[in-house]
């Protein structure tokens, strides 16, 4: 059996195996690439990977799942767990290489889109990794891992869009701040990005706030609920919360009003 040491010793091990940053000496561009294939089609990427340290790395290019959490967190899977993972489709060139400090390498990915009736959105995220040992003469064997990545989208050529407003409302926060909350879902099998455009008025209809939220993502076949602040400190009264929801890059928007009362 192991003694106390050596459980905390593995233990420790292994978390910072897995430990996921994009520290500063590694930066990579772009951080995220769209391709749009045919079924069949072959279609090549490129990224670029700086050493931004003073020192020698020696990297590896992994393809990994991801999802998103219910707070929008992009959570990382291994190849080949996820329904739309892009495992068996990849292939790097180069997969391994080394960088001197201030190089800079440019990695083509080649994504081969399976041919099939009904094709649907594959996703990935490549990491660009190195291990470092951890500096600490208690802890024998241990290294840290360094991640940082591309996500990757592979579309479909053709595809339609299907995206639903459920329904909205004002939340307050525990620190007084008012928010709008809109329940979406999207029925495509593509993701889509979209920015909110808004404006609250009062009920002599004279504009007390307006803006537009951060892009947001809907990722295919997914119900989520989508937040974005109000600056505004509200007096007593009747509002209405008037909004569009404008996908990116397509002309295709929903509007709504959510009528609300502050007490």
């Amino acid at each position: 059996m192991l003694n106390k040491m050596g459980k905390i010793l593995i233990l420790l091990t292994l978390i910072l195996a897995l430990n996921i940053t994009a520290e500063a000496s590694i930066k990579v561009d772009p951080s995220r690439i769209i391709l749009h294939l045919e079924p069949g089609e072959r279609k090549t990427g490129t990224i670029q990977i700086y050493n931004n340290s003073h020192r020698e790395l020696d990297l590896i290019a992994n393809l990994y799942d991801w999802d998103l959490d219910e707070m929008d967190n992009l959570v990382d899977y291994e190849s080949g767990t996820l329904d739309h993972s892009l495992d068996g489709l990849v292939r790097f060139n180069p997969r391994q290489f080394t960088l001197e400090p201030g190089e800079t390498q440019l990695v083509r990915f080649t994504i081969s889109f399976p041919e099939e009736e009904n094709p649907f959105e594959r996703r990935g995220i490549i990491f660009f990794e190195h291990e470092d040992p951890f500096e600490d003469e208690e802890v024998v064997g241990a290294k840290v891992r360094t991640m940082i990545g591309t996500t990757i989208y592979a579309m479909p050529e053709a595809y339609e869009i299907s995206l639903y407003y459920f329904e909205g409302l004002i939340h307050e926060d525990s620190e007084g701040t008012f928010w709008g909350a809109l329940l979406l879902g999207n029925d495509s099998q593509v993701h889509t990005r979209m920015n909110i455009d808004y404006r609250v008025v009062d009920d002599r209809g004279a504009v007390i706030e307006e803006g537009r939220s951060e892009e947001r993502v809907m990722l295919p076949q997914d119900v989520r609920g989508i937040y974005f602040p109000l600056e505004e400190e509200f007096n007593p009264g009747d509002y209405q919360l008037l909004f569009d929801i404008n996908l990116i890059g397509i002309d295709y928007s929903i509007s709504e009003t959510i009528d609300f009362e502050i007490e």
